[in-house]
């Protein structure tokens, strides 16, 4: 399990080796990778006493840990010519308007070298029973552009992870649906992926494990890898 420090540093390390954006040549499909929350800034976790739970043994702050992931998936997407953008580059904890506005603005400008993008929000989940747990992947309510991405999400990460999955399967598909701003108000697909619940302490040691941060990033390349290959954007202008 990693702790504070050690996740700090691993972000640390891996913005600086590892582009804000990359767009690769021949390249069609740009992921906007968004970073849940804030991180730590001059040692104060800047979304506190919001998003983050004390386990007694450990402090978890989920804008940390998800930065943590946002950084090893961008990585991992560089090292394999994949294209993303970071709508969240550093500790700062954007507004979900001013998300939107960076998202937007990107998507405009790649947009005329015929280059499509679709926007993923990395999240932790919580809530005020502690047994509670599992992978939730949200869109925008209604069928749209996004749900058979979210699916293909959903369905990788059971895979990969084998931890308890909580579908909404209310229009036949097992995707959740919310008015998120960040789901709403982008200019392109969208989802919101909420893998684990940071409430639940035994779930909140495998957030923390960097075996299973690695399959979470396996998961979420392997997604972006099938958005390519299924041309599931074909329909997107």
């Amino acid at each position: 399990m990693l702790n504070t420090q050690t996740l700090i540093d691993t972000i640390d390390y891996l913005k600086e080796h590892t582009p804000l954006e990359s767009i690769p040549i021949n390249s069609k499909v740009v992921e906007l990778i968004d970073a849940g929350h804030g991180g730590i800034i001059n040692g104060e976790y800047v979304t506190a006493p919001r998003k983050m739970y004390d386990h007694g043994p450990m402090v978890f702050y989920e804008g940390l840990w998800t930065r943590v992931v946002a950084w090893l998936y961008a990585a991992d997407l560089y090292a394999n010519n994949l294209g993303y953008y970071m709508v969240t580059p550093g500790h700062k904890d954007y507004g979900r308007t001013e998300r939107c506005i960076r998202a937007n603005h990107f998507n405009a400008k790649v947009r005329k070298r015929g280059i499509k993008t679709y926007y993923h929000s990395i999240h932790g989940n919580a809530f005020g029973v502690e047994s509670v747990n599992g992978i939730e992947v949200y869109t925008s309510p209604g069928q749209t552009l996004s749900d058979p991405i979210a699916t293909e999400m959903f369905y990788k990460l059971e895979e990969l992870l084998g931890w308890k999955m909580r579908p909404g399967l209310g229009d036949g598909d097992p995707d959740k649906e919310a008015k998120f701003t960040v789901l709403v108000r982008t200019h392109m697909s969208a989802m919101l992926t909420e893998v684990g619940f940071y409430t639940n302490y035994a779930e909140c040691v495998n957030m923390l494990t960097l075996s299973n941060m690695s399959l979470i990033v396996q998961a979420f390349r392997e997604t972006h890898e099938t958005v390519i290959r299924k041309n599931l954007l074909k329909k997107a202008s």
